[in-house]
C-alpha cells in the first residue's frame, strides 16, 4: 500500500475556471417592435422578430436595416453608448446578412474614432464576431458605436439583421478546491 502522502495527488481536484464578464450595450428583446430600438435614424432600421432562431442567436428580437451603400448615411447603423469603463477594449456583435464580408465597426473615444474590422463568413446566418480595440490607443470610454456591415461596393439594397451587442471584460479565474 502506498504511502498516503503519494495519495494527496490523485485525491485533490484543482480547477480553474475563466470567465468573460460581458456587458450588453444593446439587445432586440427589450425593445418595442416596429420602432429604431434607440438607433439614429438613417438606413430604414426598426426592430423586428428574429428571422432566423435556429442559429446562434435564439433571440426573439433583432434590428433590421436596409443599406444601399459603404458610407456613413446609406450604409451603417449608428446608436450613442452610455457605458462605464472599457478596460479590455473588446467588443462583439451577432450579425445576418447574404453576403460575406468584412464587417466594420467604429466607436467614438475620448481621443476620436477607432476602426476594426472582422470577418462575416454565415453565407446568410446569424455570426457572432469580435472586435479587439487593444492595439490601436483606444483612451477612455465609448460613447457611440456606428456599424458598417460590409467594407464593399454594394449593388442595389441589401437587408441586415444585428444583436447583441456589448463590451468584453476582462477575464477571471477562480480556484475551486
Amino acid at each position: 500500500r502506498p504511502p498516503r502522502s503519494t495519495l494527496f495527488p490523485y485525491t485533490t481536484l484543482f480547477r480553474s475556471v475563466a470567465t468573460f464578464a460581458q456587458t450588453t450595450l444593446w439587445d432586440g428583446e427589450d425593445k418595442v417592435l416596429g420602432t429604431g430600438g434607440d438607433f439614429w435614424d438613417r438606413c430604414s432600421q426598426k426592430v423586428v422578430e428574429n428571422p432566423a432562431k435556429d442559429g446562434v442567436n435564439t433571440s426573439d428580437k433583432c434590428l433590421e436595416f436596409k443599406i444601399t451603400g459603404n458610407e456613413w448615411n446609406n450604409g451603417s447603423a449608428a446608436i450613442g453608448l452610455s457605458t462605464s469603463s472599457f478596460e479590455s477594449k473588446r467588443m462583439s456583435l451577432m450579425i445576418k446578412k447574404d453576403k460575406d464580408s468584412n464587417v466594420r465597426i467604429e466607436v467614438k473615444f475620448n481621443n476620436g474614432i477607432k476602426k476594426v474590422a472582422a470577418w462575416y463568413g454565415g453565407s446568410g446566418a446569424w455570426q457572432k464576431l469580435y472586435f479587439d480595440f487593444s492595439t490601436n490607443g483606444v483612451d477612455g470610454n465609448p460613447t457611440e458605436i456606428t456599424i458598417f456591415p460590409t467594407t464593399d461596393a454594394v449593388e442595389g439594397e441589401q437587408t441586415i439583421h444585428l444583436d447583441n451587442i456589448q463590451k468584453i471584460g476582462r477575464a477571471s479565474c477562480r480556484e475551486r478546491v
